[in-house]
């Protein structure tokens, strides 16, 4: 989890401030990622596009029910957010929706309806893990989802997570992740594994 000098990346928790950033920074990390190509499809799925949708989300979720961690060049960001979040605003939710398009955010309700039944208890959510490509291999997401861990293991909390790749899955087994399940491809959509972590913590 060293950058590439063998130091471990400086982590802070961030906020409404560096909002535009971390949006830049998960968008790119995010452009190729199979989940994010599914559920963002065609002609729309761009870097300007996926910008704006994870600045919706940031909004909509993290930093009214979360915590956002990011190195301090913002060149890496882990969301976490709290389970069960309230429901976002009518206008927050419709913006997701129209950057999502139509095609897109069926897509991500077929994916809830499937999902949702499968996930365990659960006190946090580890929402999105994404470090800009420039800066990829030198450490920064393991650092930045282990400050988050650290600061739920403070308070007792279980995180749960999904991933699409076999590489996140290794990460996220080093990081004392377990699988819980696979939801099956759903009309073309990548596997999603579903991962636990469990109390490391006092209990709250």
């Amino acid at each position: 989890m060293s950058d590439t000098n063998g130091a471990v990346p400086h982590v802070r928790r961030v906020g409404s401030d560096d909002l535009a950033t971390i949006a830049d920074t998960l968008a790119a990390a995010f452009i190729d990622y199979p989940w994010t190509r599914w559920t963002v499809p065609g002609s729309e799925h761009d870097l300007p596009r996926l910008r704006r949708l994870q600045e919706a989300y940031l909004t909509a979720f993290a930093l009214p029910y979360g915590a956002i961690w990011a190195t301090l060049d913002l060149k890496s960001v882990a969301v976490f957010v709290r389970n069960p979040a309230a429901t976002p605003e009518t206008a927050d939710w419709d913006r997701i929706t129209f950057l999502h398009g139509s095609d897109g955010i069926a897509r991500v309700e077929q994916h809830e309806q499937a999902a949702a039944p499968l996930r365990p208890h659960h006190d946090w959510t580890l929402a999105t893990v994404g470090t800009h490509p420039d800066y990829q291999g030198r450490g920064y997401g393991a650092a930045v989802i282990t400050a988050g861990l650290a600061d739920l293991d403070a308070h007792g909390g279980t995180c749960l997570l999904e991933t699409s790749t076999d590489d996140n899955i290794r990460l996220y087994q080093r990081l004392g992740f377990q699988t819980v399940t696979t939801v099956a491809a759903l009309a073309g959509s990548p596997p999603v594994t579903i991962m636990l972590r469990r109390r490391s913590g006092p209990a709250s």
